[in-house]
């Protein structure tokens, strides 16, 4: 099993299930179960509430981006 594939199936998991699959997907080999594992903190980091940008956000941010890029025009 790739790392790819070993990290797509954790996801899938709720988190509660994540540690008993690694300790059998993984084995004895520490070295990908904490590849994973960062994989994981990084993931769950991207993903937490309160971080990820709404759509008004991202509106605001274009439409900011598009005044800079008239002002830099002129």
């Amino acid at each position: 099993m790739t790392e790819e594939t070993l990290f797509a199936e954790v996801l899938e998991l709720p988190p509660e299930e994540r540690s008993a699959f690694l300790d059998e997907a993984c084995g004895d080999d520490a070295e990908l179960r904490e590849r994973i594992e960062v994989l994981l903190r990084s993931h769950n980091e991207a993903n937490a509430p309160g971080l990820r940008a709404s759509d008004d956000d991202r509106e605001v941010c274009v439409m900011k981006n598009k005044q800079l890029e008239g002002v830099s025009d002129n």
